[in-house]
């Protein structure tokens, strides 16, 4: 595993595999320099167990660098469930629980793609390491797919605005170069004595 090209100096790797309630999975820790690792649960068909460990190393990598950006007391990581033909079952995620349980807090579990808050209360029986679930009014807790929704939102509009002033940026140094090009031309010709390069007036056509 140490030569595979997702691979960044993870700390661990975990095969998880209960043949009772069909769990096959992988918890990927990458770093727990800054903190526990934190990281979802993802729940999808794979086509492979390689492409579930690619999956497993690449996002808890992903997840080290996210809370290392926003300040966060956690290291990354993350869990991949290769879903079994009947699905999801709450013994399932008991048994994901009593997996993320034996890692003694070094790895904290929350929801991804296909992991909702009412799964993770099946992994919370087994173990307290686990975020993201239900919460009564005024609580922290519950499904994080709204915040991140709006993460994303405000993240594509500052993207769309420094679009947009980058083009206008561009715009009005591409006019710029051009007539400097233009005020250089004419000097070698002989068009107009250096002192009067800042009275030139330039046409639309020169612009």
């Amino acid at each position: 595993m140490f030569d595979h090209p997702d691979f960044d100096a993870h700390e661990s790797a975990h095969f998880v595999h209960d043949p009772a309630s069909g769990l096959s999975a992988i918890i990927a820790i990458h770093s727990t320099h800054r903190g526990p690792a934190g990281g979802g649960c993802r729940f999808r068909a794979y086509g492979s167990a390689a492409e579930a460990l690619s999956d497993a190393l690449r996002l808890s990598r992903a997840m080290s660098l996210k809370s290392a950006l926003a300040d966060l007391p956690a290291g990354g990581g993350k869990t991949v469930i290769l879903a079994p033909p009947p699905g999801k079952s709450p013994a399932l995620f008991a048994a994901l629980g009593e997996a993320v349980e034996r890692l003694g807090g070094r790895y904290v579990a929350a929801g991804d793609v296909g992991v909702t808050p009412d799964d993770l209360l099946h992994v919370a029986t087994r173990t307290r390491h686990v975020v993201g679930i239900p919460s009564r009014s005024g609580e922290v807790g519950g499904d994080s797919g709204p915040p991140t929704a709006r993460g994303v939102k405000a993240a594509l509009q500052i993207r769309f605005e420094g679009f947009i002033f980058g083009a206008r940026t561009q715009h009005h140094l591409h006019i710029r170069r051009r007539k400097i090009a233009y005020f250089e031309r004419e000097f070698r010709r002989g068009g107009f004595p250096s002192q009067r390069l800042g009275q030139v007036s330039l046409g639309a056509q020169d612009a």
